[in-house]
């Protein structure tokens, strides 16, 4: 069973903010109450003062590892590092949270006990609202799927076709953006196969030009006109600020002005 833990993050000594802006996973040290700990569970990271409050969600993708494997020293301060003869737990990015629903003083309303001096395990009534408000989260993957894809209706006496007429991703939405638009990035004009070969091959991301999150019913997605694919970098970075992504063309424009 999927467990879920709460771990404190110094940004004194650590600039994960910074870390997360350009890796997608890290290493972290297996403490002792981290004994139990298993791949697959979820992590929320709570950043001390000044924030407060949790802002990271991750997922666990490896355990007890003997040594480190990820450099992350540039995002070490004042010389803090972690000890080597710790274990080590590898994880992996999902989300940033926004909300002080998710602060300090809140989260004591809902069950949490004493300063979070360190990790532990999510229980009871902290659990439950932690999830409750992870899924009001705008920035939750929905992965209920959409059996219809491929709508038919008609205007004005055409037949037209709609793809994806629902407010949830739809895994089959990302292979017809692919098979419209390719798996060049529109932004930067990256090519994965073109430069890591068969590795690379159909490899790319898929960003819709309206965020789902804006709409608040069924939408209807076309992937010709909706969606673009873009490579990992420009797709991170139109999306670093979450609640006010930047459109393709500012993305274009900020690499024009540091060429």
């Amino acid at each position: 069973m999927t467990q879920m833990w709460l771990i404190p993050c110094n940004t004194e000594y650590y600039d994960i903010n910074r870390a997360f802006m350009e890796l997608t996973q890290l290493d972290w040290s297996q403490t002792q109450q981290m004994k139990s700990i298993e791949v697959g569970d979820i992590i929320y990271i709570y950043l001390s003062a000044p924030v407060k409050a949790i802002r990271y969600k991750c997922r666990v993708t490896e355990v007890n590892k003997s040594k480190l494997t990820i450099d992350d020293n540039k995002y070490i301060k004042n010389g803090v590092t972690l000890n080597n003869k710790d274990s080590f737990i590898e994880i992996e990015y999902v989300k940033e949270f926004n909300t002080n629903k998710l602060d300090y003083n809140v989260l004591k309303q809902h069950g949490l006990k004493g300063m979070i001096q360190g990790p532990r395990r999510i229980y009871g009534e902290l659990k439950e609202y932690i999830s409750e408000r992870d899924d009001d989260s705008r920035e939750a993957d929905i992965k209920k799927v959409d059996n219809s894809l491929e709508n038919t209706i008609y205007e004005e006496g055409r037949p037209v076709v709609r793809y994806g007429v629902r407010y949830e991703r739809n895994p089959s939405l990302r292979a017809k953006a692919i098979e419209i638009h390719g798996t060049k990035c529109k932004v930067c004009g990256f090519d994965f196969e073109k430069f890591y070969g068969d590795l690379g091959k159909g490899y790319i991301e898929i960003h819709h030009l309206k965020p789902m999150y804006e709409n608040k019913k069924k939408v209807e997605v076309n992937p010709k006109t909706d969606m673009v694919p873009l490579c990992a970098n420009c797709h991170r970075m139109i999306h670093r600020r979450k609640n006010a992504p930047l459109s393709v063309e500012a993305r274009k424009d900020i690499i024009k002005q540091n060429e």
